[in-house]
């Protein structure tokens, strides 16, 4: 019996500091996965190497599913140096009233975490309309890489006011435990409802909300690609309200326009010097970037990639697990350094499969984590002008 139980067996939960709420507000696909050897030519024709498969996929249930997955297998309440309890995972996005919208809700289910609509109500109601329809990503994998062509449907409907309605605040006015809420932007770039302020604005009141009801809250970002090609959208703007930036390598320099991860770091330090800037480098693992120096690097286990669709969401479902798992929400040396851990041994299980919203296995992730080694790259001091990205603000 572990030494949190009574005599039943029960958690006495009087014990855990906090109980976390992980709120993700992003997008939701189904993914039409194709795998050939090399990718079609225009006028072309290539053959696939397995028949197409349509799987959950988008920014936004990726995170969840891998997120959900570390709850199931490593979050172990009778342990008696937690320091917090991992409540509920829910996800906020659009969906139609179709048969991707039925995958998508069915995936949830199964997985374990909660679906919320937030596109219009008129849309809702207008099954033919093609902005109800669910969006969906043809998603072809060929030479250990993948291109995508997207069809954002409902996506394009989704409505920032509706986050206030759907993510009512939990009273923390408790004797036995204390509420903290995460909030997790997923894909960004793919929602252009988040763009120019407007999620921002939602964000600020819901945080508001919670404070005036003692409830803790931080929040989180991952841009995706952008598929305009501006990677603009008043990114650097919502910053201010967002205390961990996960990013790619690709992500960060094209943001900034930096020609190296360590202008684009810098930059990103500069313009928003309360954002934790975490930056995934693929096979070469992650750094994360506070105060204008590096605060720690995370090398990833080498293995060979079978799918890389997802790795940078199951990166940040495992950063996030990490890090919150630490229970003072600060950015302390040992809540990054373990963020950094789990998101590199659960971005790296994750190429390991086909498709991007399958929990990767246990047995792997802690493989990975016994495989890992620290890094030791060094990030210069930040004194390069940003000035072309403070302009954007």
């Amino acid at each position: 019996m572990c030494d949190n139980c009574d005599d039943s067996g029960t958690v006495n939960v009087t014990t855990f500091k906090k109980n976390i709420h992980i709120s993700i507000i992003g997008d939701a696909f189904v993914d039409i996965f194709c795998r050939c050897s090399n990718l079609p030519v225009l006028g072309g024709d290539t053959l696939l190497q397995k028949p197409m498969e349509l799987l959950p996929g988008g920014s936004g249930v990726n995170t969840a599913t891998h997120l959900v997955g570390l709850l199931n297998s490593h979050n172990d309440n009778c342990d008696a140096a937690s320091l917090v309890s991992f409540d509920e995972v829910n996800v906020y996005t659009a969906v139609g009233m179709d048969d991707h919208g039925d995958l998508l809700r069915g995936h949830a289910n199964e997985i374990g975490f909660k679906l919320f609509d937030c596109s219009s109500n008129e849309q809702e109601l207008s099954d033919t309309s093609s902005l109800a329809a669910t969006g969906h990503c043809l998603v072809i994998v060929a030479d250990d890489d993948r291109s995508f062509l997207t069809y954002r449907g409902c996506i394009d409907n989704f409505q920032c006011d509706r986050l206030s309605q759907v993510i009512l605040p939990t009273n923390s006015n408790s004797s036995i435990s204390k509420v903290h809420q995460h909030f997790h932007i997923a894909g960004y770039y793919n929602i252009t409802s988040f763009w120019n302020g407007k999620l921002k604005e939602r964000i600020k009141s819901l945080k508001s909300a919670r404070e005036a009801l003692n409830i803790s809250t931080t929040v989180s970002l991952v841009p995706q690609y952008d598929a305009s090609g501006e990677w603009d959208g008043g990114i650097i703007d919502i910053l201010e309200c967002v205390d961990l930036l996960i990013m790619s390598e690709n992500e960060a320099l094209s943001i900034t326009k930096c020609k190296n991860i360590d202008d684009a770091s810098c930059t990103l330090q500069r313009v928003s010097p309360g954002t934790l800037v975490i930056i995934t480098r693929s096979s070469k693992g992650a750094i994360a970037v506070a105060n204008g120096k590096q605060v720690c690097s995370q090398r990833a286990a080498q293995i060979e990639v079978v799918d890389p669709t997802g790795a940078g969401d199951a990166f940040a479902a495992g950063f996030l697990y990490g890090f919150l798992k630490n229970g003072n929400f600060l950015l302390s040396d040992e809540a990054v350094r373990t963020g950094l851990k789990f998101g590199c041994a659960v971005g790296t299980a994750n190429v390991l499969v086909d498709g991007a919203s399958k929990p990767s296995e246990e047995s792997k992730i802690k493989e990975f984590l016994s495989l890992q080694s620290i890094g030791n790259d060094e990030l210069k001091p930040c004194e390069r002008s940003s000035s072309s990205l403070m302009s954007r603000k």
